[in-house]
C-alpha cells in the first residue's frame, strides 16, 4: 500500500505492520486489511461495500473473543503512524472514516461505547503535556477523536457530567508535547465516566489548539465545539480573537453558539478575511437582531437584559451595518441572508422591517450616515425578495 510507505519496511500490502497477533486475530486483520487496500486502490471511492464487508467480517468473529476491536486499533494505528502517505491525504481520512464507524457500529452492539476512544486519547497524551512530535499523527488522531466523542458522550450521558459549560472559565492552555513520534499499539488505561473522557479530550484538545500546524489547530476548534465546557469556551475565543489563521478562527467561531460568546466575538465583523466576516454574519446575524427584539424598549428593560447577558441593540444593529457596507460582496449577501431570515420569522413582518429601519436609523443620532445607508440597502434586499417586497407597501 503507498499507505505504508513510511510505516512498514515490507514490501507486502497484506496486512499493517504492527505487533504479531495470534491466529485467528491475524487471518482476521488480513481480510479488514485486504478490504482496507481495495478501497485505497480504487480512490476511496463506494465506501458502503467496504462497510459492508467490515460489517460481515465482525460477524464472523466471536464476541467474547475481542478479536475485531483489536483488529481495528492494529489498523488505526498503523494508518495514524504511516507518516505524509504518497496516498492523497482524503483517501487516507476516508480510511479513517471507514474505521470509526467500524467501530462506532461494534462498540453500540456490545454495549461497549467509548472503547476505541479511550484507547485513541491515551495514545494522543491523555492528560499528560505530551503530544505526538509528527503533525500527521496530531491531525489524523484528532479527527478521530472528533468522530468518536458524540456517541460516546451520549452513551455515557454527558448531560450530567461535572464539566459541562459554566463549571468554571479559562482553564490552562499548554502547548503541545514534542516528547513522542506517535501512538502506542498497546492498550491504555482510560477512566469510563464520562466526566473523566471530557477532562481527557479536553486537555487534548486544549493542547492541540496551540499546535503549530493550522490542520490541526482546526481540527481541534471543530472537537473543542463538542464539549461544551467553559474551558473550551475559552479556547475557542482565543482562537477566535488571536489565531493568524482564517480557517482557524473560522472554525473556532462555528464552535460558539452562546449568547455572551456571541457578544464577545461580534468585533470579528472587522476580520481582515472575508470568509470569517461572511460566517459571522450567518452564525450570529439573525440570532442576535432576534435578541435585540427583546430588550428593545424602556431603559429598565434594557438594564434587565444586560443583566442577563443578552446583547443590546447596538450590537446587532452594528452587524448589520458593517455588513451591508462591507467590500465583499458574499459578505453582504450574508447579511442580507440574516435579517431577511429574521423578518420571515416574525409575524408581523411590516413591523419587524420598521423596528430594523428605527434600530439602524438611531444609529446616527450622534451625527453620520451610516446608518441611513444600512436602512437604504436593507430597503433594496427586501424590495428584492419576492416573498417580502409587499410588506414595503404596507
Amino acid at each position: 500500500l503507498p499507505l505504508l510507505a513510511n510505516a512498514s519496511s515490507s514490501s507486502s500490502s497484506s496486512s499493517p505492520a504492527v505487533l504479531p497477533a495470534a491466529d485467528a486475530e491475524a487471518d482476521l486483520l488480513t481480510e479488514v486489511w485486504r478490504s482496507l487496500a481495495a478501497f485505497e486502490q480504487r480512490g476511496g471511492s463506494d465506501p458502503a461495500s467496504v462497510r459492508a464487508q467490515l460489517r460481515a467480517l465482525r460477524a464472523r468473529s466471536p464476541d467474547d473473543a475481542g478479536e475485531f476491536p483489536a483488529v481495528l486499533r492494529r489498523c488505526v494505528h498503523t494508518v495514524l503512524t504511516s507518516g505524509e502517505a504518497s496516498t492523497s491525504s482524503g483517501t487516507v481520512d476516508a480510511v479513517l472514516r471507514l474505521l470509526a464507524a467500524a467501530a462506532l457500529e461494534a462498540e453500540e452492539a456490545d454495549g461497549q461505547q467509548g472503547r476505541l476512544l479511550k484507547w485513541v486519547l491515551e495514545q494522543m497524551g491523555g492528560l499528560s503535556s505530551d503530544a505526538p512530535c509528527e503533525r500527521t499523527v496530531r491531525r489524523r488522531g484528532a479527527e478521530l477523536v472528533r468522530r468518536l466523542l458524540p456517541q460516546a458522550l451520549q452513551a455515557f450521558g454527558a448531560s450530567s457530567g461535572s464539566q459541562r459549560r459554566g463549571g468554571g472559565k479559562g482553564g490552562g492552555r499548554a502547548k503541545p508535547g514534542r516528547g513522542r513520534g506517535g501512538p502506542s499499539v498497546e492498550t491504555g488505561s482510560v477512566p469510563s465516566g464520562c466526566s473523566e473522557l471530557v477532562k481527557i479530550a479536553e486537555s487534548l484538545f486544549v493542547r492541540l489548539s496551540q499546535d503549530k500546524v493550522p490542520p490541526v489547530r482546526v481540527v481541534a476548534a471543530r472537537s473543542l465545539a463538542l464539549l461544551d465546557t467553559g474551558t473550551a469556551e475559552e479556547a475557542l475565543l482565543h482562537l477566535v480573537g488571536h489565531d493568524l489563521s482564517p480557517a482557524v478562527r473560522m472554525a473556532a467561531l462555528e464552535g460558539l453558539t452562546g449568547t455572551e460568546a456571541a457578544l464577545r466575538i461580534a468585533g470579528r465583523a472587522y476580520d481582515v478575511s472575508a470568509v470569517v466576516r461572511r460566517r459571522l454574519q450567518t452564525a450570529l446575524g439573525a440570532r442576535l437582531l432576534g435578541q435585540m427584539a427583546a430588550v428593545e424598549g424602556s431603559p429598565e428593560v434594557r438594564e434587565q437584559a444586560a443583566d442577563s447577558d443578552r446583547p443590546s441593540p447596538s450590537i446587532s444593529t452594528e452587524l448589520l451595518r458593517l455588513g451591508f457596507k462591507d467590500t465583499s460582496v458574499e459578505v453582504q449577501r450574508s447579511c442580507v441572508k440574516a435579517a431577511c431570515s429574521w423578518i420571515r420569522a416574525q409575524g408581523d413582518r411590516a413591523a419587524a422591517v420598521l423596528h430594523l429601519l428605527e434600530a439602524l436609523a438611531a444609529e446616527d443620532e450622534g451625527g453620520g450616515r451610516q446608518g441611513e445607508f444600512a436602512a437604504e440597502a436593507l430597503i433594496r434586499a427586501v424590495a428584492a425578495q419576492e416573498d417580502l417586497w409587499a410588506v414595503l407597501v404596507e
